[in-house]
């Protein structure tokens, strides 16, 4: 398995370390509940090191790459960030991502980790025909850290952060003699940031984050937290309610595709799902702490298999299961799952499923 450049640091710390799209990535240090709750409630820090880090360089670069993104790209102002998705011909989700556009000549984004490859060979094939675009992967030359939590900003401030906040802000930072980047984003649900920076100095941050985080009751946390975080917000995830079979209808993600936009790959075959679709992506919460796992066939009201179960997990901050499930458009609940001689039953919820409004 590869290394972030923080294992040695997630070691020290006691994480349980497991394989993560080749990499070997801290899944949890005290436990999952407890970090879950540390975001929720204070700050967490997370080494998302694993993901891919890509900036294309070229004129009117916004303009050269739009075609290639479901959401118009020709829009973003410099300093912005923009969620969107890349598509195959068919549809199918070739990755989810986000972009930060730095200047009129330069915009970066973060790929999924066990992606990356694929999405470099995807852009450079689109790309080989435009002149000017340069294309440079970091893959293993910076560090992500992503930190989250109601106290995130005033632990940034103590840092020293010199960028006001304001969701989906993006922005340079001079630390230590280095540039970094700071992106207000994340994927737990809770303010906060994730910091691009050089390997070289990311042991010398991360430690200066864990000790200025004290006083705010920080924790590291793993990537066990981090999925049941998002689970909770009914954030998709790549390989799960995204996947070159499942597109971004199939996964209500109509918000992040700009219809009116001129041609981009898969929108004939996006404009014709809409239409028509054959499957949809539900929520479902159970009176239960059973959990039904990714994968795990779902059954309708009459009884009949009609789609499986893309996320689930018992909801930390809500103390019941809950599930994200693709299955036919044709079919009616109540959902269930079967559950070794028994059945987990489901009732049809929204997502978030989670909300501070929700948790008083």
């Amino acid at each position: 398995m590869k290394q972030t450049c923080l294992h040695s640091q997630h070691v020290s710390l006691g994480a349980r370390i497991v394989d993560f799209a080749g990499y070997a990535m801290p899944v949890q240090y005290a436990g999952v509940m407890t970090e879950h709750q540390t975001v929720r409630e204070r700050v967490g820090v997370f080494d998302v090191s694993h993901m891919g880090w890509l900036s294309l360089r070229g004129p009117k670069i916004a303009e050269l790459i739009n075609p290639l993104f479901t959401k118009d790209v020709a829009p973003l102002k410099n300093g912005r960030a923009l969620y969107t998705l890349m598509c195959n011909k068919e549809g199918g989700t070739i990755d989810d991502l986000i972009l930060y556009k730095e200047s009129d000549e330069l915009i970066h984004m973060v790929l999924n980790a066990s992606n990356k490859d694929k999405d470099l060979e995807h852009i450079t094939r689109y790309l080989a025909a435009e002149t000017g675009v340069q294309i440079t992967p970091s893959f293993d030359k910076v560090a992500i850290l992503a930190i989250q939590g109601p106290r995130a900003l005033e632990l940034l401030k103590d840092l020293g952060c010199p960028l006001e906040y304001q969701f989906m802000n993006f922005g340079r930072w001079d630390v230590l003699g280095k540039s970094t980047y700071l992106a207000f984003t994340g994927y737990t649900g809770e303010v906060g940031a994730e910091w691009i920076i050089p390997v070289e100095i990311a042991g010398e941050l991360w430690a200066q984050i864990l000790k200025a985080g004290a006083k705010y009751g920080i924790a590291p946390c793993g990537l066990a937290a981090r999925d049941t975080l998002r689970t909770e917000m009914g954030y998709s995830l790549y390989g799960h309610e995204l996947t070159e079979d499942i597109s971004p209808v199939t996964a209500g993600l109509n918000w992040a595709i700009s219809w009116d936009k001129a041609d981009f790959v898969g929108k004939a075959a996006l404009l014709y799902e809409k239409t028509a679709p054959t499957r949809k992506l539900i929520s479902l919460k159970a009176d239960s702490k059973r959990a039904a796992r990714p994968g795990a066939k779902v059954h309708d009201s009459s009884g009949h298999e009609c789609g499986f179960i893309a996320s689930g997990t018992f909801s930390p901050s809500l103390g019941y299961s809950i599930a994200m499930a693709v299955v036919s458009t044709s079919s009616d609940g109540p959902y269930y799952v079967p559950f070794r001689e028994d059945k987990l039953l489901f009732e049809i919820t929204k997502r978030p499923f989670y909300t501070k409004a929700s948790k008083s």
